[in-house]
């Protein structure tokens, strides 16, 4: 018997862009813990995990592109160690049960409109900082992902 766990599905429809943030929210968290029974069905060898560990800290893999969605996180801070002593870094401010919105973003100081981050951008290093608000803004609303050709 086979059972169908929408948290444990990132190709689920449910999970693209706004649905997403329930799911990374509230989805995961009944049924993922520390112990063998922590990640009900099947793991597909690790690529479950993986994609919760990108939504925990705020970016969506989005399969044959060059890119991330950026999501709300719900890690304050991750740090992903890279290649030549470097780190790609995401800060969550203001990160709370109530602020799960993202009000503004800023990459490597400098205002970041995108609601996407290249891979480039990731393996180069720095900082993402996404500053968080109770309420949805205007940040991202205007500015979509680029389509493959």
């Amino acid at each position: 018997m086979q059972v169908l766990i929408h948290g444990l599905c990132p190709h689920s429809p449910f999970n693209y862009l706004l649905k997403s943030l329930f799911f990374v929210l509230w989805g995961h968290r009944p049924s993922e813990n520390g112990s063998p029974k922590g990640i009900p069905g099947n793991d597909d060898s690790g690529a479950m995990s993986s994609w919760l560990v990108f939504h925990m800290m705020g970016l969506y893999p989005n399969a044959g592109q060059n890119y991330y969605l950026i999501n709300s996180p719900i890690l304050k801070e991750s740090i992903i160690k890279l290649e030549n002593n470097q780190s790609f870094k995401i800060i969550a401010k203001n990160l709370s049960r109530k602020n799960t919105f993202i009000k503004a973003a800023s990459l490597n100081n400098k205002p970041f409109t995108h609601t996407w981050l290249t891979h480039n951008e990731l393996v180069n290093g720095g900082v993402l900082v996404l500053e968080m608000s109770d309420k949805a803004g205007d940040w991202g609303k205007n500015v979509v992902p680029p389509t493959q050709e």
